[in-house]
């Protein structure tokens, strides 16, 4: 397989840490494959010392297929899948040590979670079958969630404690797990994997889409097995051409430098700038142009360039002590959640004792989680003002989260009541100052999370922040040649910049280096994802590699997913370079008045003889597709609707038909036989009568009433079935149960081993893109979040709207980015065509008139 410099650099890499920056096109999995391959050809590394993590089971098959090819039965020898996937991996053969019985787990999907919960709930009195009793499902929920995500539990505190516990503990007897719950359980037995496995190459795809805990399972792991990483993902560049960098010989142009040179970089351990005198370390240079914000620091008449996303080091200096600041701070209340107040106070407290940040102080006593700082003031009066101004604007609260001695009024109680009410509010408020002032949420002035160390002698606390948090007041420190370093203030200029060339610099060592005479930091920042502050702690410790060719789309394609992107602010995706010619359709076009109906006649005159790799049409939001499949049917035009069968899947009569064939499986599942017991013709006494001889017995529920059974069901769990004689068993019991679900079990028995084990363990995992056939031939109706790493000649963007995309969820919270990121993906799945719809800007119905304006996203991609 033939590759370009850029892919050939990254595949044939000795780095023990490797990034690969892969846009859209870009060939990354061509990439992954064939670094595979490199490591086992030419490395000698044995397949079975292969671990591969993809981030769909669709991408994971595309890949085991493309190895099959490359290394031949090789292939096999891989530990490859999704993460969910290696973790019931692992969990059913080891299960034993995290107390589950092995090769007998079940999994629950988010229904039967629901339903279990429910359950959980009506027996400990906090749920009467309709209402829930001092808290929500949602808050329950919540909670999960977290603890999916960091693998945190809930504080004894936590009015959702109780339940949380009861809820894993009636999981754990069943001998089951929920889907999120897999990520708790792979990394309980990361210690026991490196006793038996022998893995010495991960290999992590769409890493940006990972959370907290799984980060945490993939660096336990590198940690344990001594393994080398080599992941996939986007960051951006930092400074612009004609910044200075201090090399051995002088300083140089950034845009001179190249890979392998050396510069001089400084060391920041224990948080203060160490005495000694500069190192020389390599580098990796990589570049790119950009549209955006560039900030100016000013530090003595040394002065430097940036973007929004570049890190400082800084510090508070004397002239803060005659500052002000107006500051927004976060703080987690017990039964509540996250809540955000504003407030102002003096920047610095000049005490006996040094020189003290005082919001920091304030945020102390307060037990807050973190606090940033909106805006710094040379008066007390306009500080004041603007914490009204934002109060009043944004509904933040200026009230304490805890109580004070001048107020006594506001008790502990009275507070949590205020916060109660006020809570929903104040996120809204949350997100929209974060849009409105410009300020980086992942990097708080201060955080609890925080590790300080304070330099000896010092009270002043240095800190990193980004160009976009940067205040006059603040310090950097600055190279004085032979005297080593010293702090100096720094004024800030801001301007926007369009399609300028920025740079990049991975420095080994302390990956820092010295630009125009102030000592900053490596100009690499995050990448997009689902946990870009975990991923700022650990980006600095890869080698990067860049991939900016794209070899899917047209040049105008191209064109205008990099013009849409330079409107983020934190550039998260890098600008890509198109190789195809442009083809004689024409590249993109756009459709305003355009509403279902219209779609739906332009799509019944397609030929799917004349787009044999298929046409995609994406939607932000299912009810767009649901309405045009609808019309589609009606016009008897053959399509795929990719969700109606994860619409299936989560049903309640598809789960009590495979709660069935669970039991054949794990006997032990009280659950799934809770689900069939009025089936099987079970009242409530003698229901009861069983849980109560179960108890006594140590025994299962369907244990005990499988000694009482008679008829066709004894056979059917008597006997070693296979999938197939199950179903028919099941078919003949119970005709009216679920004939959809028994046609979803015969289509998979068709083309798999016929094992429940293994359809169940298949179904377990099952994702949205399973949906799509591998012959995308036809018209393909998905959201925009189901079409990652896919690709199709034409592309269709439905509804293309103002408060469609970007949602008015998204608008109200000031969450444009991440929006305009999910367009961005639609956009780029086009190689041949793209073809954007917006709905019609007004509409009047029973009397009424209904602005819905094309969405900005037009505007910004196009010229």
């Amino acid at each position: 397989m033939q590759l370009d410099f850029q892919q050939q650099q990254a595949v044939e890499t000795e780095s023990w840490r490797a990034m690969v920056i892969a846009g859209a096109g870009s060939g990354k999995t061509r990439v992954l494959t064939e670094r595979v391959a490199h490591l086992v050809e030419n490395c000698k590394v044995s397949p079975s010392e292969i671990m591969v993590m993809t981030f769909t089971r669709k991408a994971a098959g595309e890949m085991q297929s493309r190895l099959e090819e490359r290394i031949g039965n090789s292939a096999f020898g891989l530990i490859l899948g999704t993460m969910h996937a290696l973790a019931l991996r692992m969990i059913n053969r080891f299960g034993e040590v995290i107390g589950l019985k092995s090769r007998k787990v079940t999994i629950y999907s988010e229904w039967e979670e629901s339903y279990l919960l429910r359950d959980v709930a009506l027996e400990m009195g906090l749920y009467d079958g309709k209402k829930w009793k001092g808290m929500k499902a949602g808050d329950v929920m919540s909670v999960l969630g977290g603890y999916y995500q960091r693998g945190v539990e809930p504080e004894d505190s936590d009015p959702v404690h109780d339940i949380f516990r009861a809820f894993i503990q009636r999981c754990r007897e069943n001998n089951a797990m929920t889907y999120g719950g897999l990520m708790v359980g792979l990394r309980l037995l990361i210690p026991t994997m490196a006793k038996y496995l022998n893995i010495k190459h991960i290999l992590v795809d769409e890493v940006q889409d990972i959370d907290h805990l799984q980060w945490d399972i993939i660096l336990e792991m590198e940690k344990q097995f001594g393994a080398a990483l080599f992941v996939v993902g986007d960051v951006d560049q930092c400074q612009p051409a004609g910044t200075m960098v201090l090399t051995p010989e002088g300083y140089k142009p950034i845009e001179s430098l190249v890979e392998g040179a050396k510069v001089r970089s400084w060391s920041r351990r224990w948080h203060y700038v160490q005495a000694a005198g500069p190192q020389c370390s390599r580098i990796r240079v990589s570049s790119r142009p950009y549209t955006g914000t560039i900030t100016t620091v000013d530090a003595g008449g040394h002065k430097t360039a940036a973007t929004n996303n570049h890190r400082w080091l800084v510090r508070w200096g004397d002239s803060a002590k005659e500052l002000y600041c107006v500051y927004m701070m976060e703080k987690y209340i017990d039964g509540v959640g996250k809540c955000y107040r504003v407030g102002w106070c003096k920047v610095i407290n000049d005490t006996a004792h040094g020189k003290i940040a005082h919001y920091k102080q304030r945020a102390r006593i307060e037990t807050a989680d973190a606090i940033w700082i909106l805006k710094v003031t040379k008066d007390k009066a306009e500080a004041s003002a603007w914490e009204s101004i934002i109060s009043v604007k944004y509904g933040l609260p200026t009230i304490m989260f805890t109580p004070k001695k001048s107020t006594p009024l506001y008790s502990e109680g009275n507070l949590k009541l205020i916060w109660r009410h006020c809570c929903d509010k104040s996120k809204e408020g949350f997100h929209g100052v974060h849009a409105a002032f410009q300020i980086d949420e992942n990097y708080p002035i201060w955080s609890a999370k925080q590790t300080e160390r304070e330099r000896p002698g010092s009270r002043r606390t240095l800190f990193e922040t980004t160009s976009k948090n940067l205040f006059e007041g603040m310090e950097v420190p600055v190279w004085d040649g032979e005297k080593g370093y010293s702090w100096v203030p720094i004024t800030i200029t801001r301007e926007r910049a369009i399609n300028i060339e920025v740079y990049s610099l991975d420095v080994s060592v302390n990956h820092s280096y010295i630009a125009d005479g102030i000592c900053t930091l490596n100009s690499i920042y995050e990448w997009r994802g689902a946990a870009p502050k975990y991923l700022v702690d650990h980006q600095d410790e890869f080698w990067i590699y860049r991939l900016d060719s794209n070899y899917r789309s047209v040049p105008s394609i191209v064109e205008a997913s990099n013009k849409l992107i330079s409107h983020n602010q934190d550039r998260i995706t890098k600008t890509m370079v198109a190789t195809r010619e442009a083809g004689s359709v024409k590249g993109i076009i756009v459709q305003k008045e355009y509403d279902s109906e219209a779609l739906a006649g332009l799509l019944s005159t397609v030929n799917p003889i004349e787009f044999p790799e298929g046409i995609a049409v994406l939607g932000r939001v299912h009810y767009l597709l649901e309405k045009l499949s609808r019309l589609l049917e009606e016009k008897g035009v053959k399509h795929e609707y990719i969700g109606r069968t994860t619409a299936l899947t989560n049903s309640e009569p598809f789960r009590r038909y495979h709660a069935f064939l669970k039991l054949a499986i794990n006997p032990y599942d009280n659950f799934s036989f809770l689900l069939i017991k009025d089936i099987v013709g079970l009242g409530r006494a003698e229901y009861s009568e069983i849980r109560v001889k179960a108890a006594e017995e140590g025994l299962s529920h369907f244990q005990v009433w499988l000694r009482r059974a008679q008829g066709g069901l004894i056979s059917l769990y008597d006997a070693d079935l296979s999938l197939a004689e199950t179903v028919s068993w099941l078919d003949t019991l119970y005709p009216s149960l679920s004939p959809e679900a028994s046609a979803f079990v015969y289509a998979w028995e068709k083309e798999h081993p016929d094992r429940i084990e293994d359809y169940l363990n298949w179904l377990a995992l099952w994702d949205l893109q399973d949906e799509i056939k591998k012959e995308a031939a036809g018209i393909s109706l998905m959201t925009g979040h189901a079409c990652k790493g896919l690709q199709f000649p034409v592309v269709i963007i439905a509804g293309a709207n103002e408060e469609i995309i970007p949602s008015k969820q998204s608008i109200a919270k000031g969450d444009i980015e991440s929006e305009r990121r999910l367009f961005y993906v639609m956009i780029t799945r086009a190689q041949d065509q793209l073809i954007v719809t917006c709905r019609p800007e007004h509409v009047e119905k029973e009397g009424r008139i209904y602005e819905s304006p094309a969405s900005r996203f037009i505007a910004e991609a196009l010229p």
